[in-house]
């Protein structure tokens, strides 16, 4: 029996089913071409963080479907931006607890106290390029990893033997 047409495909990459190992949020966008301004326009909504990854570069996170998302930034005057739908290209992998940065900076070149509290940056972690997302209390050492569904399995298994504190998140 053959699929409806927009019906999601039954197996990925890792098999049937969501890997066990990594999950993607809801919903993940990438927007460029927007303002800091715009941006926070978005942001101040509180249902889509907005992570700046680069220059007039975004990283929209939210609990919505990328559809919302677009009309949010549409709403807040990004109607120059292109949005582009990562939500089932990307996979959260977290890293907690009380030494989660040193952790993390064994295999990532980047100052990650340099990143703002809620604040994310584009980065390479070992071999993967990743987007790594702080945790939004200043006390907290929590980092989300945002990387390549296609390499998330392999990013799991490497950030484990780094640290086998690393956990799936959501």
């Amino acid at each position: 029996m053959s699929q409806p047409r927009n019906a999601p495909p039954r197996r990925s990459a890792f098999g049937p089913g969501p890997p066990a190992d990594a999950r993607a949020p809801e919903a993940v966008v990438r927007v460029d071409g927007l303002g800091a301004r715009d941006a926070e326009a978005v942001r101040g909504e509180g249902a889509i963080e907005m992570l700046a990854i680069g220059p007039e570069t975004w990283l929209a996170v939210g609990g919505c479907g990328p559809g919302e998302v677009r009309e949010a930034i549409a709403a807040a005057g990004g109607e120059g931006a292109v949005c582009t739908d990562l939500t089932h290209a990307r996979a959260v992998l977290r890293v907690a607890g009380p030494d989660a940065r040193q952790r993390l900076a064994r295999g990532c070149p980047m100052d990650l106290g340099a990143i703002a509290p809620g604040g994310a940056a584009a980065t390479m972690l070992g071999p993967f390029e990743v987007v790594i997302r702080r945790g939004r209390r200043p006390d907290e050492e929590t980092y989300d990893v945002f990387v390549s569904r296609s390499v998330a399995r392999s990013a799991h298994r490497w950030l484990h033997a780094l640290d086998p504190a690393v956990s799936s998140a959501r």
